[in-house]
């Protein structure tokens, strides 16, 4: 007879696609909890991190209250300890997160536009029309020219599954829809895509703005054209049956680059929505490779802020130190303490809110349980400012 386990063993396994990892709480060969690790490269500045994001976390009803959730993290967590990412992310439930070495990483930005019929003319010589196959290259340009220097936004390749789900709206449009801003020159400089398709979209904002039409992603090449996707979102929005009752329009973008500007100018709330333990929230992975890939941006920070400053920082944390050693010929990353002109300690997740820029670095430095010395964090607050980490909408796992 076949023997039967009693007890849950994990399994941790590539899936087909390639795109995901998935980690699984097993019993007899059927999944009593299970979380997904996906893979990303995100901006951070100049920097290119690679950062798991853990989505799809769940058990079974009849398995909860037994510890299987803590298991299938605490393992997936050590999996990531040993693999190449810097850091983790995950939109989180409240309360639940931290023990896993997690902190909320900052707010989620949205835009609100009110009084639909006020600029919803489109500029002189402007039109708007359907995405097509066609303006796949130029649209992905746009997102690349908007998000180079973001924080937060995803890293999105030629082959990226984002941009198979874009190209899926010329043959299901019922489904989903996007639409391009033309401007008098014939060409495409701004977009909006609903990406209804995208759990954030309709789980989320969909069901906290019923009376508003959510739209995905919008992007723009300046501020002409973000006067003309505006407007664009206005009139879609008056486009929409009688029946649903719209009077707003509801978007998801940090508040920089041209559309916020334009957004600025018109009848709009910008909101960030800051949650005390949930939502956005991050860890490091590894301090070392955390660092090294900082270092672009990092140097890019002490330039901008003139600094000639030389030395070395070691930063302590609970999961492991690196050191910082910045002159003339830029940044560079050690793995050993000795001659450390400066230390800071600090716990692993700050070190993170730091890196996003997800707080006032001054009020970070200020709550640790040993608050850095003031040459210290006038030096952490140079290399760590407040940014607008924002990861957009399409690429939320």
């Amino acid at each position: 007879m076949p023997t039967t386990n009693t007890e849950p063993t994990i399994s941790i396994r590539r899936e087909p696609d390639g795109n995901s990892t998935r980690v699984d709480l097993m019993l007899d060969e059927k999944s009593l909890s299970r979380l997904w690790l996906v893979p990303f490269t995100i901006h951070i500045g100049k920097a290119l991190v690679r950062m798991d994001g853990v989505g799809g976390v769940g058990t079974d009803e009849a398995h909860r209250s037994r510890g299987y959730s803590r298991r299938v993290i605490e393992a997936a967590v050590e999996h990531m300890i040993q693999g190449d990412a810097a850091i983790s992310m995950l939109y989180g439930i409240r309360d639940f997160y931290p023990k896993f070495g997690y902190a909320t990483a900052g707010p989620d930005f949205i835009a609100v536009l009110t009084d639909l019929e006020r600029d919803s003319a489109l500029p002189e010589g402007w039109s708007v029309r359907s995405f097509a196959q066609g303006d796949l290259q130029t649209v992905k340009s746009l997102y690349a020219r908007n998000t180079e220097r973001a924080t937060g936004a995803a890293v999105r390749p030629d082959h990226h599954r984002t941009w198979k789900r874009l190209s899926d709206t010329t043959t299901a449009p019922e489904k989903d829809a996007c639409r391009v801003a033309v401007g008098p020159d014939g060409l495409v400089h701004g977009y909006v895509w609903r990406a209804r398709w995208c759990w954030y979209v309709n789980d989320t904002l969909e069901h906290n703005f019923n009376d508003a039409l959510v739209l995905g992603e919008v992007m723009a090449d300046g501020h002409h054209s973000a006067d003309a996707v505006l407007a664009a979102c206005r009139q879609w929005a008056r486009e929409e049956p009688a029946e649903k009752k719209v009077k707003q329009v509801v978007l998801s973008f940090p508040p920089e680059g041209p559309i916020s500007s334009a957004a600025m100018r018109q009848d709009a709330r910008l909101l960030g929505n800051f949650s005390a333990c949930g939502g956005s929230m991050a860890r490091v992975l590894n301090v070392g490779r955390l660092l090294e890939s900082l270092r672009p941006e990092l140097a890019a920070r002490l330039r901008s802020a003139r600094s000639d400053l030389s030395g070395s920082l070691l930063l302590r944390t609970e999961i492991g130190d690196a050191t910082l050693i910045f002159g003339p010929d830029g940044v560079s990353v050690a793995d050993t303490a000795s001659g450390a002109e400066f230390t800071a300690s600090l716990p692993q997740s700050e070190l993170a809110r730091l890196a996003l820029g997800a707080f006032p670095p001054d009020d970070i430095l200020s709550r640790l349980p040993e608050p850095p010395a003031d040459d210290v964090a006038k030096l952490l607050q140079t290399l760590f400012p407040l940014r607008y980490s924002h990861m957009h909408l399409p690429d939320r796992y």
